[in-house]
């Protein structure tokens, strides 16, 4: 696994993390990146940057060369957010990009559609530098929902298809699995990678990824081994993309705070699955 920081920075103290990256139809790649005002201290609170202790996050998209060299970066307009409400959050959350039926489309998450602050599912058009008609696709009864995985890639048949959630009967180590990127083809059916929170002895959060497989009915069907890219306790992967027929490119974030990319030979991921139900892989 090859990894690289990408180099990102604002005014204003905001932070670049948990980028999402997609192959683009034109060739090279896009990432929706998220920026907010605020950073995580060693004791694990939010310290927010604006005297206001608004919690802020602004997205922009980047143009990425086929080397991963970044050619553009635009600031995505979220005037499709509804007025302030009591809680104290602004913008779109963690939004995975994806092209879909000609549109670049991004699913994400908001808190400020309802004034209890619960996190909602949303879908979101890409379009003229800015989110345009956003669709809530959660109940609130049904408590946060923020990490609904799309899946990419056009062999869905034209359908829009989302993982919502990953848990597989009878296997309960999947009860830990929450979202992460998108869902790209492999083999015979779909990979993604997925997160799980752990504890350490002193009861501070580590977040692990693991590579899932689902087949081609979305089944969950095999999962790697815990692992991380940095070895760092906080990471977050929200792309996940061919650079070619062979490597994958995933995206993250570490602490809230940094993007990072990682080149990863699709042929590693095969040898580290382990199946959950029989199933087939074909060569990657």
């Amino acid at each position: 696994m090859e990894l690289a920081q990408l180099p990102l920075q604002l005014p204003d103290n905001y932070l670049a993390f948990n980028p999402s990256i997609a192959a683009s139809p034109n060739g090279g790649f896009r990432m929706l990146i998220r920026f907010a005002n605020y950073r995580i201290d060693d004791q694990m609170q939010y310290v927010v940057s604006d005297p206001d202790r608004w919690m802020r996050s602004i997205n922009y998209m980047a143009t990425l060369e086929p080397d991963f060299s970044i050619i553009a970066l635009d600031k995505l307009s979220d005037c499709t957010l509804p007025g302030r409400t009591m809680y104290r959050y602004d913008g779109y959350e963690d939004c995975r990009l994806f092209w879909h039926d000609g549109e670049w489309r991004a699913l994400g998450a908001t808190r400020a559609w309802n004034e209890q602050g619960i996190c909602e599912a949303v879908l979101l058009t890409v379009k003229d530098r800015g989110f345009v008609d956003p669709k809530i696709l959660s109940d609130i009864q049904d408590g946060h929902q923020k990490n609904w995985m799309p899946v990419a890639g056009t062999a869905t048949g034209g359908r829009f298809v989302v993982i919502a959630d990953c848990a597989e009967e009878g296997c309960p180590v999947t009860e830990r699995f929450r979202g992460g990127s998108q869902l790209v083809p492999f083999g015979d059916g779909w990979l993604c990678i997925i997160h799980e929170i752990a504890l350490k002895m002193n009861g501070r959060r580590v977040y692990d990824h693991r590579f899932v497989y689902f087949d081609r009915g979305f089944a969950l069907s095999a999962f790697s081994e815990p692992f991380s890219f940095t070895g760092e306790d906080i990471e977050f992967c929200a792309g996940l993309t061919y650079s070619d027929e062979r490597t994958l490119i995933a995206s993250f974030g570490v602490w809230d705070r940094e993007a990072w990319i990682a080149k990863i030979d699709g042929r590693e991921i095969e040898d580290q699955l382990q199946w959950v139900r029989p199933g087939f892989l074909a060569p990657v």
